[in-house]
């Protein structure tokens, strides 16, 4: 959001044109989960999002850190308008890597590679260099991996249908 906006969480949005990404659920976890009032900016994606911001159609964008952080960062390369993350997060929604299901070797080199990432330095410089000089606040402790020796459950799409093959 600009930096300008005094926003410390979701209830400061009232009333707020707040961007609706196709296919998103953080709009709706701030009007329905939150029972926050905002005006609806819908947008195909986050690009389309900054642009509607930048050129004041939007007042905010909510989605995760890694995602605001890097439009941000967008925003302050080409120029744009300084904008800032606000308020905390209110909800919890980790990354992920996909993979096939049955590739119990492919998950254990990718937790692997991304241990010796965060053990070596590498995802600390790499996350603040991209996301640093806007203020984000990442994780430098390892995460929390999920078991690579059984499936996880079938992944949905946001309208909650299996992918194909699932």
């Amino acid at each position: 959001m600009p930096a300008s906006e005094r926003v410390r969480g979701p209830r400061d949005l009232k009333g707020k044109r707040l961007c609706e990404v196709e296919g998103s659920v953080s709009y709706r976890r701030v009007r329905e989960e939150k029972g926050v009032p905002v005006v609806p900016g819908r947008a195909r994606g986050y690009a389309q999002c900054l642009a509607m911001l930048s050129g004041g159609r939007l007042d905010a964008v909510s989605t995760d850190d890694l995602i605001l952080a890097g439009l941000a960062a967008q925003a302050a390369r080409t120029g744009g308008p300084k904008l800032r993350i606000a308020g905390t997060p209110f909800s919890d929604e980790p990354y992920g890597i996909g993979l096939r299901r049955d590739d119990v070797d492919g998950c254990e080199a990718v937790n692997k590679a991304i241990t010796a990432m965060y053990q070596d330095g590498t995802a600390e410089r790499l996350l603040g260099r991209w996301f640093g000089p806007v203020g984000l606040h990442y994780t430098r402790t390892v995460p929390q991996f999920e078991g690579c020796d059984e499936p996880a459950p079938p992944v949905s799409d946001a309208g909650g249908v299996p992918f194909p093959g699932q």
